[in-house]
């Protein structure tokens, strides 16, 4: 069942995030790289439930969570009257990788979105991918690539 997050899911959220973080190789999502310690994490991913889009699947209707997407509303930088929804992690345990979670997560996020759309509250809204994920299925849902992302350290 996919669900808006509450408030009593943010310690499993966290998890989600330093899991997520580490199979990324990129120790800035989960804190470690500027020593960011876990309550300020904690408190922006309240705000993220609070003021953004975040979502999560519980296994089977009970309190465990083995998945997430959050999103933000952000200002487009080049038109500042526009705005748009922004994806920051979308992650699914890997024990339950081979089955719907993460395509529903994305399903429910879609949804979301394009119902902001038709009400004119943002214009576009984004996912990103890992390098190492397949696109073809997001391709096949009408996706399309706008940018890859390279960086350098870290």
């Amino acid at each position: 069942m996919i669900k808006y997050a509450e408030f009593s899911d943010i310690p499993e959220i966290y998890r989600m995030l330093v899991a997520f973080g580490e199979s990324a190789n990129f120790p800035l999502y989960h804190g470690e790289a500027e020593n960011i310690a876990e309550q300020v994490i904690y408190e922006r991913i309240h705000r993220v439930i609070h003021e953004g889009i975040a979502l999560v699947s519980l296994v089977n209707d009970e309190r465990q969570l083995n998945g997430m997407l959050l999103a933000v509303l952000c200002n487009d930088h080049w038109k500042p009257e526009s705005r748009f929804v922004h994806e920051l992690a979308w992650w699914v345990d890997p024990d339950y990788r081979r089955g719907t979670t993460g395509y529903r997560l994305l399903a429910a996020y879609q949804e979301i979105c394009d119902d902001m759309m038709n009400r004119g509250v943002i214009e576009y809204y984004n996912i990103s991918t890992l390098a190492e994920s397949p696109v073809s299925s997001l391709q096949k849902r009408g996706w399309e690539p706008l940018q890859t992302t390279w960086k350098k350290g870290l």
